[in-house]
């Protein structure tokens, strides 16, 4: 990629870009970076680290696959919990992972387990056993944060949103920046108190499955224009849009 350097035709290299588009659709590799989904995504630090590494979190597997860019959170029971001073394993390499798989049989989320993850563009949230998160959860601090927008998949056997699992510490600055929802199945029945909150999607369509939301449960979405609630919700409490300013049906 060559132009003028510090002009909006190009530079004189690319080793201080984060992230460009290219109109290709094949897999691509090279020292700088990787394509996927359209967007070619340049590192300015060295070469791509390459290979798969893998190993415990408490209870459950997890496995960072730098070939495809994706880590996977597996088996059954909860993660540890993580601090800036005592990272997950996989932080080093965090500015690499595009995706985030979470298994179905994961019952609870570690604090800070993703943190600044900021390039992922996909989280594939399967898990249909969490009973909780933790309170002022810290799991998606800033995922996404240097991405073009990241889209939050819920699968198909999901039947629960948790508490607080986009919102860490009921912050829209430090919140996963969530574009877009994708709802997998008809499973879901219950998204919990500010489960979906501080995201930036324009439109949420929740399926006809879901007969209760929780207090602020879609709240602080400054971006969203239209909400979709089904027939199966009598009731909707005062603050389920809270802070929702730019909707507009």
């Amino acid at each position: 990629f060559y132009g003028y350097a510090n002009t909006n035709l190009g530079y004189l290299s690319a080793k201080d870009l984060y992230r460009i588009l290219i109109p290709y659709n094949d897999q691509l590799n090279y020292n700088e970076g990787y394509l996927k989904d359209n967007e070619f995504i340049i590192y300015n630090q060295g070469e791509i680290p390459e290979g798969v590494f893998n190993g415990k979190s408490k209870d459950v597997d997890w496995t960072l696959d730098l070939n495809n860019h994706t880590l996977t959170i597996s088996g059954s029971g909860k993660m540890l919990d993580y601090t800036e001073d005592n990272p997950a394993p996989w932080y080093e390499y965090r500015d690499y992972i595009s995706d985030i798989v979470i298994g179905e049989d994961v019952t609870y989320l570690g604090k800070r387990a993703f943190y600044k993850c900021s390039y992922v563009q996909n989280i594939y949230f399967n898990s249909k056993t969490i009973s909780s998160m933790s309170y002022l959860n810290d799991t998606l601090y800033a995922v996404g944060r240097k991405s073009t927008g990241t889209k939050l998949i819920i699968g198909e056997n999901v039947t629960k949103i948790p508490y607080t699992l986009t919102n860490p510490h009921f912050s829209i600055d430090t919140s996963a920046y969530i574009t877009s929802i994708e709802f997998k199945g008809n499973k879901l029945t219950t998204i919990e108190n500010y489960g979906l909150s501080s995201i930036y999607a324009e439109e949420i369509i929740l399926p006809e499955s879901v007969t209760s939301l929780g207090d602020g449960a879609l709240g602080s979405n400054k971006a969203l224009k239209v909400v979709k609630i089904p027939d199966s919700i009598t009731t909707l409490n005062k603050d389920l849009l809270k802070n929702c300013d730019n909707l507009e049906t």
